[in-house]
């Protein structure tokens, strides 16, 4: 009889194999899972902004085909202001997952 693999296990499987190929408005964009430690330390970096921290999340789990990043530092303004909530709706929900878009509604109501 083989030993079941612990949650754990099964966990981190998951978390290395969460790179993602996403395809927006003829580009390719990957998209790694964020990890509860990088939540919190992007949460932290912008506690009172919702906004902020969807944006930073963007910024830090977007590459290219080689692992650099697609946005930048000087991005953030245009993707707070001139990015449809809908197109990075989709790489935030490969990010964090289904809960993403919840938030994303909630922070957008909020900000009118």
């Amino acid at each position: 009889m083989t030993a079941e693999k612990r949650l754990i296990d099964l966990l981190v499987e998951d978390f290395d194999a969460s790179r993602t190929k996403h395809t927006l408005l003829g580009r390719d964009v990957y998209t790694t899972s964020v990890s509860v430690e990088e939540n919190t330390a992007i949460s932290a970096k912008h506690p009172d902004d919702a906004t902020g921290r969807l944006v930073e999340t963007l910024v830090q789990k977007c590459t290219d085909v080689d692992g650099n990043p697609v946005f930048t530092v000087e991005d953030k303004p245009l993707l707070r202001r001139k990015a449809k909530l809908g197109v990075v709706t989709k790489l935030l929900t490969a990010i964090h997952g289904e809960t993403v878009e919840v938030q994303a509604k909630n922070s957008d109501a909020g900000g009118q």
